[in-house]
C-alpha cells in the first residue's frame, strides 16, 4: 500500500520472489538483485549484491559473466 501512495512502481511474484529477480535481471529491467539467498542464480540472475542490508558488511556485487571468465 505504501508503494502505491507514493507512486513506486511495484509487481508481486506469481512463483518464487527470486526465479522473478532472476528473470528482472536477465530481461535488463533492473541493475540486479538485492539477496542473500543463492537460489537466484539457479534462476540465472547475472548481477548479485549480497549483504545489502547488513550494517557491520560491506555490500558484495557478484557478475556471473566475470565469475564464468575465471573459471
Amino acid at each position: 500500500y505504501l508503494l502505491r501512495l507514493f507512486g513506486i512502481p511495484y509487481l508481486v511474484s506469481p512463483t518464487e520472489a527470486e526465479a522473478q529477480c532472476a528473470y528482472l535481471d536477465l530481461t535488463n529491467q533492473c541493475d540486479g538483485v538485492i539477496t542473500d539467498d543463492s537460489d537466484v542464480w539457479l534462476f540465472g540472475a547475472s548481477h548479485v549484491y549480497r549483504h545489502f542490508f547488513r550494517q557491520e558488511q560491506l555490500v558484495e556485487h557478484y557478475d556471473s559473466t566475470i565469475i564464468a571468465n575465471q573459471l
